[in-house]
């Protein structure tokens, strides 16, 4: 059955994957152009919001809204952010109001916008000195290459028994 728990957890593996290989080169060295052969560094110097000992703080949206502006990237923004920055978050008077925030984050206990940030929920995000490098970008500013759609398929498996066992290919980075 190609909706059965197995095939949609085996998608959700591979949906997971994708999204590591995606965050991995969004801070660190990604492969451009026609040939995927220019390595091209994200700049720290000038797109780099200092931790200084806290969380995910106003303060930080703020900068890091500055920063996307000053670039001239068009909204809308996103922000991927683990489950940590969302208790920071919860933590904000404003993001938890109704009076600011049109959500209800503290009715469902997580937080969907605010300040113009969709917030991407994900533990995948690098973790550098036990710091989590969070990621904004723009709508069209982060892209993950498809050389091939995914292909799944069900095969019976010998090694277990017979029983089908999902196979998915795909080809990205």
């Amino acid at each position: 059955d190609p909706t059965s728990i197995y095939n949609q957890n085996a998608s959700s593996a591979f949906a997971r994957k994708a999204d590591l290989i995606l965050l991995q080169a969004a801070l660190g060295t990604a492969y451009t152009g026609e040939g995927g052969t220019t390595a091209t560094v994200f700049p720290t110097s000038t797109h780099q919001i200092v931790d200084g000992g806290t969380g995910l703080t106003k303060a930080k949206l703020i900068s890091a809204a500055q920063i996307l502006m000053a670039n001239e990237v068009q909204p809308p923004y996103y922000m991927a952010i683990t489950a940590a920055e969302n208790a920071d978050l919860l933590g904000v008077p404003e993001v938890a109001s109704g009076d600011f925030n049109n959500d209800k984050p503290l009715v469902n206990g997580k937080v969907q916008s605010y300040m113009g940030f969709n917030f991407i929920h994900t533990e995948q995000i690098n973790v550098a000195s036990a710091i989590n490098q969070c990621i904004a970008w723009g709508k069209n500013s982060l892209g993950l290459g498809v050389w091939k759609n995914m292909e799944m398929n069900l095969a019976m498996d010998p090694t277990v028994n017979y029983n089908y066992r999902p196979h998915i290919k795909y080809f990205i980075g």
